[in-house]
């Protein structure tokens, strides 16, 4: 999206990571995360990687400082997709957070 382009300040030809991931609390499902990463700079992103700390691997393994990032929060009602994926009826409220 152009807002995405703007914001990390990339082409618009760019190549990006969106993660996905799905946080757990006590074994129940929480969270699900979105973030997007450019790829040019966060290189060789794997799914073992995103399985751990992502911020970890910038900061000790790319020798990145983390100078920023953006986090859009709002409430509205869960899709089907999203009921399914934390267990609860589709239309709940949630939080939906996402992050670049």
């Amino acid at each position: 999206s152009e807002e995405l382009v703007e914001h990390l300040k990339i082409s618009k030809f760019a190549q990006v990571y969106h993660v996905k991931r799905l946080r757990n609390v006590d074994g129940h499902p929480y969270v699900i995360e979105n973030t997007c990463m450019p790829a040019a700079i966060v290189e060789d992103l794997t799914l073992k990687i995103c399985q751990g700390s992502i911020y970890k691997y910038i900061e000790e393994e790319l020798k990145l400082s983390i100078g920023s990032s953006h986090r859009k929060m709002q409430a509205r009602k869960a899709s089907q997709a999203e009921s399914e994926i934390l267990e609860i009826p589709a239309g709940d409220p949630i939080i939906y957070s996402s992050q670049s």
